[in-house]
């Protein structure tokens, strides 16, 4: 097991995001969402419960993954954390600036740890099989 790509037990996971970040992220996409107008629908049908999201398009989720972060808490109060590449993790000023924004390794042990903290979280198409297998049912 290597040591720098997975999350051990007795090393807790990077905080979420607090209410306050959460609450600017709002306004910093606001001229974003005027250009690219996203809609995002079923928001009254997501369970209230921790639910792992899975993107289609991961080229997008750089798009995908801030506007659904954002409706989510304007909406529903929801935090949503990414799983995130290991490739991620290589880039210092990057890998930091996701573990601020709440992003975790995207490993099983991870998927684990949130939904068993009551998080939610959202992978991108290149993250789930590594996550779900052996998870249980992850989605919805």
């Amino acid at each position: 097991m290597n040591s720098l790509r997975r999350h051990h037990p007795d090393q807790p996971l990077p905080p979420a995001p607090d209410r306050r970040q959460m609450d600017r992220l709002v306004p910093v996409l606001a001229p974003f969402r005027r250009v690219t107008q996203p809609k995002m629908l079923g928001v009254d049908r997501i369970p209230h419960r921790p639910v792992l999201f899975a993107g289609n398009h991961t080229r997008y989720a750089f798009l995908d993954l801030p506007f659904m972060m954002s409706e989510l808490w304007t909406r529903r109060r929801i935090v949503v954390r990414a799983l995130g590449e290991h490739a991620h993790y290589s880039i210092p000023v990057w890998r930091d600036l996701l573990t601020m924004a709440g992003m975790v390794r995207g490993t099983r042990e991870n998927v684990r740890a949130l939904m068993g903290d009551g998080q939610t979280s959202w992978c991108s198409r290149a993250v789930p099989a590594r996550c779900s297998r052996g998870a249980g049912r992850i989605i919805g």
